[in-house]
């Protein structure tokens, strides 16, 4: 007993530094472990400014979409286009017909011509 008397004076200190120094990295563990209220708000305030950034952007993007809906909506498409020949040959065929007629009509009335020469 007497050893252990001895050597309490040593020792005592020297565990409580030691448990001190482990309370003092426990504390020190915790708070890098834990974000501080500062540094929440500034995280906090640089998600409200990116989201809002995020929002302008998708704002502008669907103006833009709008815009080229409603372009493509007056483009001209290649079923359009073929609207558009079928029209043309329909017209173009309608033409030659009536351009043979009227050369039909034009040889009779040179011919109609010819007979009222010769019998005059």
């Amino acid at each position: 007993m007497d050893v252990f008397l001895k050597w309490v004076p040593v020792v005592l200190p020297l565990l409580v530094f030691i448990l001190q120094l482990l309370m003092a990295w426990a504390f020190w563990s915790f708070r890098q472990k834990f974000v501080t209220r500062d540094d929440c708000e500034s995280c906090r305030g640089e998600i409200v400014c990116s989201h809002q950034r995020a929002e302008a952007r998708m704002q502008q993007l669907e103006q833009g979409h709008a815009v080229q809906e409603a372009a493509a909506a007056y483009q001209v498409t290649t079923a359009d286009l073929e609207k558009i020949y079928d029209r043309i040959n329909g017209v173009d065929r309608k033409v030659s017909d009536q351009s043979g007629e009227l050369r039909a009509m034009r040889r009779e009335l040179g011919l109609i011509n010819q007979h009222l020469l010769e019998k005059s």
